[in-house]
């Protein structure tokens, strides 16, 4: 728990918060809402997943793992997609990139933005491989790898975004315990 010493730090801290949580919701209504799209049937671009991706490897206390699972339930849900599915895959991202966040963090965006692209088409190949599983069907790729295609090139506008809703945070304060052991003791 962060301590606050007054009540405007405290409400300070929520308001930034909730502008973070803000355009997250923001992407997440984007990716679920069914726009026509002329000559197109159907977009579906990785927006949930490029938050957290980018909240993984910049702030991980923001996407905790339970709530990357609930988000992916409540994805499906709302999306009515196979139940389960998208959960699997945004959990299974957010631990992949746990796992190799110090490396991210130190590479420049260019890096960052292949990483991306690595971790969306492992989430492309097992959403459609599941779907095509669970519905004992042939399902094309050529609209999923479309999504793919459009997702990394508009992955840096949404990563701008983010960003700055990142710059919005506070600083992560240290936990007391960690307080102590770095005053000095006269």
């Amino acid at each position: 728990m962060i301590p606050f010493s007054t009540l405007s730090e405290k409400a300070d801290f929520i308001a930034r918060v909730s502008l973070a949580y803000g355009v997250l919701l923001m992407l997440f209504f984007m990716n679920i809402a069914v726009v026509p799209i002329p000559m197109v049937a159907s977009l579906d671009l990785p927006l949930v997943l490029m938050a957290i991706y980018y909240w993984a490897i910049h702030r991980p206390t923001l996407m905790p793992p339970a709530l990357v699972f609930l988000i992916g339930v409540l994805f499906d849900l709302l999306s009515a997609g196979l139940l389960g599915l998208n959960a699997l895959i945004f959990t299974l991202a957010n631990m992949l990139i746990a796992n190799q966040r110090s490396f991210l963090l130190a590479q420049p965006f260019i890096v960052q933005w292949v990483g991306f692209a690595l971790i969306s088409a492992g989430a492309l190949i097992l959403n459609w491989f599941i779907s095509a599983l669970a519905s004992w069907s042939w399902i094309s790729p050529f609209s999923q790898i479309q999504d793919y295609g459009l997702g990394i090139l508009i992955f840096p506008l949404i990563t701008f975004f983010l960003h700055m809703s990142h710059r919005v945070l506070p600083a992560p304060k240290m936990p007391l315990t960690a307080q102590r052991k770095t005053r000095k003791s006269y």
